[in-house]
């Protein structure tokens, strides 16, 4: 069952705000990922070192910029003891609306985690792709030396 991102109108907006500014940043990294990997599967294919080292550049690039979103992403999600004491010592509101309060932010920050992780996850697997995928260097002295023939011993009869 797919979990809902919304908050409810009378969620506090001082947990709100970072939290939908961090969803924010996660979305972005999510779509990052989405373009690193697209562009996986075309440098896979490129032959031309020239496109090659383009497309390598520009995966790189992507993938530093999606990895600097997902840690964005958890500087700005709320702590969740913080959370859970700020929701809790609001004066001014209903218990029952604070539970349920605190209930909401609990399975935001569970599917936030979890997501997160899942991302945090895929750049990493991503990472490994793009290392497989680089030449390896050449070594710096070829021995261009003709091997010396092997020789057969005589077989005494």
């Amino acid at each position: 069952m797919a979990q809902s991102r919304s908050l409810p109108a009378n969620f506090p907006q001082t947990l709100g705000v970072p939290m939908l500014k961090s969803e924010a940043q996660r979305q972005i990294s999510m779509l990052r990922q989405e373009f690193v990997t697209e562009l996986l599967g075309v440098l896979s294919l490129a032959r031309e070192p020239g496109l090659r080292a383009k497309l390598l550049k520009l995966v790189e690039h992507n993938l530093r910029a999606g990895i600097a979103a997902a840690e964005r992403t958890e500087s700005l999600w709320p702590n969740a003891n913080d959370a859970r004491a700020f929701l809790e010592n609001q004066v001014e509101t209903k218990p029952t609306t604070v539970r349920k309060q605190v209930s909401v932010f609990e399975q935001l920050d569970k599917s936030h985690t979890r997501a997160l992780g899942l991302l945090k996850d895929s750049f990493d697997h991503t990472r490994v792709i793009l290392d497989r995928l680089q030449p390896a260097p050449l070594p710096e002295a070829v021995s261009t030396a003709v091997p010396a023939p092997v020789q057969k011993k005589a077989a005494s009869t």
